[in-house]
């Protein structure tokens, strides 16, 4: 006797992107390779919403996701305009539309949102340029890295993101480059705070610092672990790099708080946030290391970011 199988593929559309489930694993039709937090949700075997505490980033990462990347600000005559930049159906942040808008002008960002699904939207303290990160200079879009992909740039320390509101983070990923000298935070929790993710503080382009500055009970991985571009580093081995690069930083338990993108506090550690066109492409916030712990799933997410920004 002959038996019959049927089997079935489901299919969802979203902002004109199509995706196939293929053993529940959500796949990028233009890519052909999984769509990041949902690559990294199916490795943890739990929703995107559960296992990342926050996510920002200039494509889209999450199938599930289907609001715009970003928010800019932009300045036409005397008045200023605020824009919702999408993203394509290639995922990618839509520069048409961002050059569209911006036109051969200079553009903030006033809204960084999050693609969790948690609602965790990061912005600056006001609408002065002075407190805002930027985009544009000139309606020249920041690029970084080998594959030339768009940037979030702050300029000097003054220019931060929040969110204020109490989220848990242990572990922070991010695609950034350094290319100021000192501290360079990139992460404080509480916002504004010297519990940070940031670089030495002797770091300079002719002493190629890097993440080798301890780490002290101030540095996140205190006490947990480093990885940059997926090599484990320690306070007796550099983590050089100026370049654009992968950063997993995990504390050695879970945080809570308010927290902040660079650092403008005026204590001691005053003016030790990004500057001099810092750029940040990616930041994942994840609210606990049983993932990112585990080198095959530290891969899934590295190597994804990797083949995207071109990162070493």
């Amino acid at each position: 006797m002959r038996k019959s199988f049927c089997f079935i593929i489901a299919v969802a559309t979203f902002s004109g992107v199509t995706a196939q489930e293929r053993g529940g694993l959500v796949v990028n039709k233009f890519r052909h390779t999984p769509l990041l937090l949902n690559a990294y949700s199916s490795a943890v075997s739990d929703k995107v919403e559960n296992v990342v505490s926050a996510a920002y980033s200039l494509r889209r990462i999450n199938l599930f996701y289907n609001g715009p990347l970003v928010r800019v600000r932009v300045r036409k005559s005397s008045t200023w305009y605020e824009y919702d930049i999408d993203f394509t159906d290639d995922n990618e942040l839509d520069t048409v539309s961002l050059k569209t808008n911006v036109g051969a002008r200079d553009s903030y960002v006033i809204k960084w949102y999050d693609q969790s699904g948690n609602g965790r939207d990061a912005a600056p303290s006001g609408t002065a340029t002075s407190a805002m990160p930027m985009i544009t200079n000139g309606g020249v879009i920041y690029r970084k890295g080998t594959n030339n992909k768009p940037a979030v740039t702050f300029q000097d320390a003054s220019q931060e993101l929040y969110y204020t509101g109490t989220t848990t983070v242990q572990v922070v990923n991010a695609v950034r480059d350094l290319i100021g000298n000192s501290y360079q935070y990139l992460f404080s929790m509480p916002a504004d705070a010297d519990f940070s993710v940031r670089a030495s503080g002797g770091y300079t382009a002719a002493s190629g610092g890097g993440y080798s500055d301890g780490p002290n009970s101030n540095d996140w991985w205190f006490g947990g672990s480093m990885y940059v571009n997926n090599s484990a580093i320690s306070g007796s081995s550099s983590g050089a790099v100026r370049a654009l690069h992968t950063l997993v930083s995990i504390a050695s338990s879970a945080k809570s708080g308010t927290f902040s993108i660079s650092n403008t506090s005026s204590s001691a550690w005053a003016d030790r946030g990004m500057y001099n066109g810092d750029g940040v492409c990616e930041l994942l916030l994840l609210p606990s290391s049983s993932g990112m712990s585990v080198s095959a799933t530290r891969l899934v997410v590295q190597n994804n970011q990797k083949a995207y920004f071109g990162t070493p």
